[in-house]
Order: C-alpha cells, then sequence, then structure tokens
C-alpha cells in the first residue's frame, strides 16, 4: 500500500450503525503483505476511566475504505481497558 492510508479510532464497535469516531491517522511509509507501522492521532477529552477502544485499518472514519487490500478481514483492532494519560 502507498503512503496515506488511514485508520481510524473508534470508542464504540466500527461494525455497529453510526460508531463514535475518535480521530483518524495515516500511514507514512509503504506498507508491503504482512508490514506494520505504528499510527497516532490525538484524543480531545478522553475519559479518565478505562475505556474499551477499537481501531480499524484503511478506514477514513467516513465510511470510506480507500486501499485496495490482499484481506480485508483483518483490519479490526480491539483494546480493552485502554486508558489515556493526561501529558503536560
Amino acid at each position: 500500500m502507498q503512503p496515506g492510508v488511514p485508520g481510524t479510532f473508534y470508542s464504540t464497535d466500527p461494525r455497529l450503525p453510526n460508531p463514535m469516531a475518535i480521530c483518524t491517522a495515516q500511514t507514512v511509509g509503504v506498507l508491503m503483505p504482512g508490514d506494520c507501522e505504528t499510527v497516532q492521532c490525538t484524543w480531545n477529552n478522553p475519559p479518565q476511566m478505562p475505556t474499551n477502544l477499537w481501531f480499524r485499518a484503511d478506514d477514513s472514519g467516513k465510511g470510506q475504505m480507500p486501499a485496495a487490500e490482499c484481506n480485508d478481514g483483518n483490519d479490526l483492532l480491539i483494546m480493552p481497558n485502554a486508558q489515556c494519560t493526561k501529558i503536560g
């Protein structure tokens, strides 16, 4: 995949109707099958308590999945009981 593939973090399951998008990040490098890249974005006003987070690769946060992939079934990551800490 070319650089600039989006991935979106959600506070609700993105497979359900009207998921709650937190923020969207983009890759910076070329990704070949099996490659990984760390992405991040800013969650304004995260909850203070642990919460479940979802991340879906190749997801614009607006219902679009722009990249052609060899395996569309491995785009979802669930992070149970994730907690953000305030910086600064």
